[in-house]
């Protein structure tokens, strides 16, 4: 949870320089400062509205690195020309093919233990890469409804889909950080949920939550 709240607090920071030149900031070809290599996932504690917040963490590659340089080639962004703070809003290296939920204990009568919880479970994500795609000239055109930092600036799509809907070409360029909804409350508070990701390179990350969900609603 540490983690996660100094990132909250570094995002004021840590968006696109376009407006004013922070202190900091350089000069930089590509919108895109940063990528990560997820090594894991952390989270934040289960909110009130069973919103869960999560973040992937990993290796920083950066400029000077050139992965870094491939990376931008890679996705077009090589004419943006502005001030940025380095290894600010990073994404993700590797495409990400599948993410999937389950539950260790009994969730609910419908989810019993070892059950997948893709059917009950909306992903909130956001990337900049129609953005890039554009040539840095479009804007997300629906209402954003992705809470701050987990879409870090404008220049960031605000997506949500069920996890049963995802596929893996929509889950490229992801930014580090998103929360999932869970549709359903379980029936029990205490609730331990395997979160699995899997990438296009073949990796496989998962990591168990330990959740306290809120009590029961009657």
């Amino acid at each position: 949870m540490k983690k996660i709240y100094i990132l909250l607090l570094s995002f004021l920071t840590l968006c696109s320089c376009e407006e004013q030149k922070i202190t900091g900031a350089l000069f930089s070809k590509s919108f895109l400062q940063g990528f990560i290599d997820i090594k894991e996932i952390v989270s934040g504690n289960i909110s009130n509205n069973d919103e869960l917040y999560f973040m992937f963490q990993g290796e920083n590659i950066a400029r000077g690195n050139p992965l870094y340089d491939e990376l931008c080639t890679k996705y077009g962004d090589v004419s943006y020309n502005r001030y940025m703070v380095p290894f600010s809003n990073p994404c993700l290296v590797d495409t990400i093919t599948s993410l999937d939920l389950i539950c260790n204990t009994d969730f609910d009568n419908n989810h019993k233990k070892g059950s997948s919880l893709n059917d009950i479970a909306i992903l909130y994500y956001s990337s900049p890469l129609e953005f890039i795609k554009s040539g840095y000239k479009e804007y997300p055109k629906t209402e954003d409804t992705t809470p701050a930092p987990y879409r870090p600036s404008k220049e960031y799509y605000p997506y949500s889909k069920s996890f049963s809907d995802l596929k893996g070409e929509e889950l490229i360029l992801l930014y580090q950080m998103g929360y999932i909804k869970f549709l359903v409350h379980p029936l029990q508070s205490r609730q331990s949920i395997t979160f699995r990701v899997q990438t296009k390179s073949g990796k496989t990350i998962s990591t168990d939550f330990e959740l306290n969900f809120a009590p029961t609603r009657k």
